[in-house]
């Protein structure tokens, strides 16, 4: 049997997308100019606050430094620059330390998640994983429990994902779902603990993994059906510590080998497993956020260390620092661990000294596009699929002062979540559209609409083609194919039924052979 290089070699025909899934990373054409919106804290402007999480409303959460108690969790609503403490939990709110939960996620419908002190009377008894719907109201998502929980990510459905310590005190990654049941995630054999670091959207989370042997810690994503996908870890480094999943399922984190060595970003995708982020001149850097079209923050250096975007893979890091507007250049950008959120208005969440007031603060601030008005940084590409290919993804973004909703259009048509024969339609109001099962009635030209208060902005038109030639779903149209339609079209098979009329007879091999001329 010949080898996939030696058919790339005898086919002449160009090659079509890959059959499964088919992730999006992002090509942006342009670096936005950044406004920065002080965040606050619940001191009147004079201690320190934190932000952890952003919608793509722009609302964050976090935990700021109170006058006289202490830390508390905060969400912050950018339409009014208000920051409301969050509640603490029922039972709780007597006791001193009650209020020093923190918001760590927050999904598009307001939902937080996070963790907050449970307490018996005065006694503390464990940091439990909970969840407000809306900023005056706690629930305990593991009521009772004697031990600690932590609720890590929020999905756009409400599905909560963390982790529950158990009596042996080792993690167990757990799955809130919206019944109000929940389902624990086992450790594979040879795994020491596991525990959840993120969630997607779509609802895939993305764990991190220990082994009693090199490499010591791995990463690994479960799938919104329960299926784990264990992803590579590059020779020669013992860590990889996940940070970051988006809505096409590509993940970010970071690598390094040993416990003092350098620590690289890394991305992942399905298609093409684990890579290093270039880091440019700088010796190290980690990725810590990605939005739905694959731009991705992080830091980078050594000292200093200093927060930075990847506007695509390919692509050398940019200093946040250098695309800040002179409006706001009194501003400090820290560094730190990197920028905690990037969603897909393209706001950027991150830790900053404020202006001199006249002394400077440490506060959560969201970096904001000067531009009032949408514009895409990010175009759709065109794809084509063929009749393996379970999944198509589209991707776009745009970048505004004011948050953008987006929505798709096919041929001019406003397209809507849902079943649809076999083929399902998810993210139709967000920049990553999934098309799952798609057939040859989906195809044609798409468009991704972004508006705000300020309009609505049209993205170039993408061509979703289907190719029927491509039999064996290698992603390359050749002799091979037409070897696979001759095979069913002599044995009389329905793949031999070209012009789907229910027949195998000579008009299938006539059609076939004149397609397969033409290419696609």
């Amino acid at each position: 049997m010949r080898s996939k290089a030696d058919r790339r070699a005898l086919s002449g025909s160009r090659a079509v997308c890959a059959a499964g899934l088919i992730a999006v990373l992002g090509s942006a054409n342009a670096q936005p100019t950044y406004d920065i919106l002080d965040v606050g804290d619940l001191g009147n402007g004079i201690v320190q606050s934190d932000g952890y999480g952003m919608n793509n409303l722009g609302w964050v959460v976090g935990m700021s430094q109170t006058v006289n108690q202490g830390p508390r969790g905060f969400v912050w609503n950018p339409g009014t620059g208000i920051m409301t403490p969050l509640a603490v939990l029922p039972g709780s709110e007597g006791s001193a330390g009650g209020v020093q939960n923190q918001g760590l996620g927050i999904n598009d419908a307001g939902v937080i998640v996070g963790i907050a002190p449970v307490y018996s009377g005065s006694t503390f008894v464990a940091m439990h994983a909970a969840k407000w719907n809306g900023a005056g109201s706690a629930m305990d998502l593991t009521p009772g429990w004697p031990r600690s929980s932590r609720a890590v990510g929020i999905s756009a459905m409400g599905e909560v994902f963390g982790t529950v310590t158990q009596a042996n005190q080792l993690p167990l990654p757990t799955i809130w779902r919206l019944d109000g049941t929940s389902v624990s995630i086992p450790a594979l054999s040879g795994e020491t603990f596991t525990v959840l670091a993120a969630c997607s959207p779509m609802g895939e989370a993305l764990g991190q993994y220990q082994v009693s042997g090199s490499p010591f810690w791995g990463s690994f994503v479960l799938r919104a059906d329960g299926t784990r996908v264990t992803l590579p870890i590059p020779a020669g480094h013992t860590q990889m510590t996940p940070t970051a999943i988006n809505a096409s399922g590509v993940a970010v984190g970071s690598l390094r080998v040993g416990t003092n060595g350098a620590t690289k970003p890394w991305i992942w995708t399905a298609e093409g497993g684990t890579r290093l982020l270039p880091l440019g001149a700088y010796p190290q850097g980690a990725a810590t956020a990605i939005n739905g079209a694959g731009v991705v923050v992080g830091w980078v250096g050594g000292s200093p260390v200093q927060a930075v975007m990847w506007m695509t893979p390919d692509s050398n890091p940019v200093l946040l620092s250098s695309r800040v507007a002179q409006s706001s250049s009194t501003w400090g950008i820290i560094g730190g661990e990197g920028p905690a959120a990037i969603n897909d208005s393209g706001w950027i969440l991150i830790a900053g000294l404020t202006p001199p007031r006249p002394g400077r603060y440490q506060h959560a601030a969201v970096m904001v596009p000067v531009n009032p008005c949408p514009i895409f940084t990010d175009q759709p590409d065109s794809r084509s699929f063929n009749r393996c290919t379970r999944s198509v993804y589209f991707g776009a973004a745009a970048g505004a002062r004011q948050t953008i909703a987006y929505r798709w259009r096919r041929e001019g048509q406003e397209v809507s979540d849902g079943q649809f024969g076999g083929t399902r339609i998810r993210g139709s109001q967000t920049n990553t559209l999934l098309i799952e099962n798609p057939t040859p009635a989906w195809a044609g030209r798409w468009v991704c609409v972004a508006t705000n208060a300020c309009g609505e902005v049209l993205s170039e038109e993408a061509e979703l083609t289907y190719c029927p030639i491509d039999l064996t779903c290698d992603d390359f149209v050749d002799f091979f194919d037409f070897a696979a339609f001759v095979d069913a079209f002599e044995a009389g098979l329905p793949l031999g039924d070209f012009d789907g009329d229910g027949f195998v007879d000579f008009f299938d091999f006539q059609a076939f052979v004149e397609v397969f001329e033409a290419g696609c």
